[in-house]
């Protein structure tokens, strides 16, 4: 708990990012004592490790469900991201071992509906430590790590879920979706609602999830090469794109896509956001399918200052009205009509 009077200096936050290394791990065993040398300040959770199944040596796999999370900023943020994500990890590939030996759909049944109850009881834990806080209109969760570690954990469990319903979907009595769990179980606003991504069984080790990727594409309407002079002019008279990270090229392939694969690049603004949000809504009548939530989806997308644009961050982006730069946008754009 961040927020707890003993929460570790920074220095030793550090030392223990350290401990725990930079290797991604492949097996059990190797995100066990990474999980451990995050902790080793705190020997209780180190003693709890200890008493859960010896971990194998089985490959890992990745979680099947994926939300846009927020990108740390300094030792704590960092330190509370890795504990975060690697013991969702390590509970999905526990569970995933286990599933393989209930040969009977109702076992099956009973031990997801129990570790799914158990999630969505965190989830609503943490929404309701977000709400006594204040955090709920945060925009910036970098700023303070409390909000931080609270946003990161909300939107980790909720991959979590997913992922380990879609593990035994077919043996459950009942699946369901991420809109009405946010709406009718967690009381969520719809505004808030995140995009989940399905990820591709070839992105899993070979055999292991076979469900299907709704093909993304922002659908534009036209030729690419009708696209690409619109896009040389953003960058070259508005700094578009931080040209250092990403090129028009990668944007060009991307906004023409037929089949975007969620974070397999990134493009990084040159702009503010603002800019970025008011060139959006200049592109869209160009598009059939370039909308706020398929930006997310595609996670590929990053700010001026490095962090991820989600839905959120571009409906919010427009509240000081239109950029300056209007006149200038307004007159690339047009070039597409």
């Amino acid at each position: 708990m961040p927020w707890r009077r003993d929460f570790p200096a920074q220095k030793l936050l550090a030392e223990n990012i350290k401990k725990a290394g930079t290797k991604e791990p492949v097996s059990e065993k190797e995100i066990v004592q990474q999980i451990k040398s995050l902790l080793s300040n705190h020997t209780e959770l180190a003693t709890w490790l200890d008493k859960k199944p010896q971990a194998t040596d089985k490959t890992l796999v990745q979680l099947y469900c994926s939300i846009s999370l927020p990108a740390f900023t300094d030792t704590n943020t960092k330190f509370y991201s890795l504990v975060i994500s690697k013991e969702c990890f390590r509970v999905f590939n526990e569970f995933l071992i286990r599933s393989k030996k209930w040969t009977n759909p109702t076992d099956s049944n009973y031990h997801t509906t129990i570790l799914l109850k158990n999630i969505k009881t965190l989830i609503s834990q943490t929404i309701k430590e977000i709400k006594e806080r204040g955090f709920e209109e945060t925009t910036d969760n970098s700023a303070n790590h409390v909000s931080f570690t609270l946003h990161y954990l909300k939107l980790s469990l909720l991959s979590l879920y997913f992922s380990i319903q879609e593990i035994t979907k077919d043996s459950l009595e009942q699946v369901i979706t991420l809109e009405n769990l946010y709406l009718l179980d967690l009381n969520q606003h719809i505004s808030t609602l995140p995009v989940l991504v399905y990820h591709n069984d070839g992105q899993n080790e070979p055999g292991e999830y076979k469900g299907k990727q709704e093909k993304l594409s922002f659908g534009f309407k036209y030729e690419p090469d009708k696209l690409q002079p619109v896009l040389n002019q953003l960058c070259f008279k508005l700094q578009f794109l931080n040209e250092d990270v990403s090129n028009v090229d990668e944007l060009l392939k991307l906004f023409t896509s037929k089949n975007i694969l969620p974070g397999s690049t990134k493009i990084q603004l040159g702009c503010e956001t603002r800019v970025f949000r008011y060139i959006i809504d200049k592109l869209q009548p160009h598009f059939n399918e370039l909308t706020f939530a398929n930006i997310e989806k595609a996670g590929l997308f990053y700010s001026k200052k490095d962090t991820p644009i989600t839905a959120n961050n571009l409906s919010a982006s427009n509240k000081r009205g239109e950029p300056k730069e209007k006149e200038t946008i307004d007159k690339i754009i047009k070039q597409l009509q």
